[in-house]
């Protein structure tokens, strides 16, 4: 059996795996598989799949596989904004790795859940940026502001070079009314917490439940 009708023949099995069924054993062989770069256009497929456990499995085989990550940048795009939160989970680690070199713009699609409906992914989005390139930073701002998007480019420019900005600025961005603009000075707060720990205590106390959340965990 070729590799390829291997692949097809383990992610069938996973298809028809019932909720709370064990696919160890079928993502340990494929990872093995996906570990050659020859095979990672059929992962692209498995990621698209219309079989949500398919979908799943290999969303996280490609968050294992940080050398892959660029390759399936728009695979994970597209799984960023899918109504299954698992899924959006584990593309934003996709983008975080596949946008460090190249393409460092798709860490947009990060910031885009900031304001997630649901606070686990919200809060992930939040740790992700903290950790972002300055170039990733400016890319997205750029692209932001090329869509028009102006609240996001307004965020992104706020959170470059952070470490630099006071207390006051950054308190304020926190109480905004804006649910997007608290989340980026959260972001803010978190990127410069080496020097300026006190802010996240502060967000600790929000009303916001991503504030709170990343707060309460310092």
């Amino acid at each position: 059996m070729n590799q390829s009708s291997e692949i097809a023949q383990l992610f069938d099995k996973i298809s028809q795996m019932r909720p709370g069924g064990s696919t160890a054993s079928e993502i340990s062989r494929l990872m093995t598989l996906f570990g050659s770069d020859s095979n990672v256009r059929l992962l692209k497929r498995y990621m698209l799949s219309d079989n949500e456990n398919v979908r799943k499995a290999a969303m996280w085989i490609a968050s294992e596989l940080p050398s892959k990550c660029e390759q399936l940048l728009d695979e994970a795009a597209v799984l960023s904004s899918d109504a299954e939160k698992y899924l959006r989970y584990y593309a934003m680690d996709v983008i975080m790795l596949g946008s460090r070199q190249n393409r460092s713009e798709m860490i947009s699609c990060i910031a885009r859940r900031l304001t997630d409906v649901d606070e686990f992914i919200a809060a992930r989005a939040v740790e992700l940026l903290a950790r972002a390139s300055e170039t990733q930073l400016a890319s997205s701002k750029v692209l932001f502001e090329a869509q028009n998007e102006i609240d996001h480019a307004t965020g992104m420019s706020k959170i470059t070079n952070s470490s630099a900005f006071n207390e006051d600025a950054i308190e304020a961005m926190m109480k905004s009314e804006s649910v997007l603009e608290r989340r980026y000075g959260l972001v803010a707060a978190k990127r410069a917490q080496k020097i300026n720990s006190n802010l996240l205590k502060q967000a600790a106390l929000s009303d916001d439940p991503v504030l709170a959340r990343i707060g309460r965990a310092v």
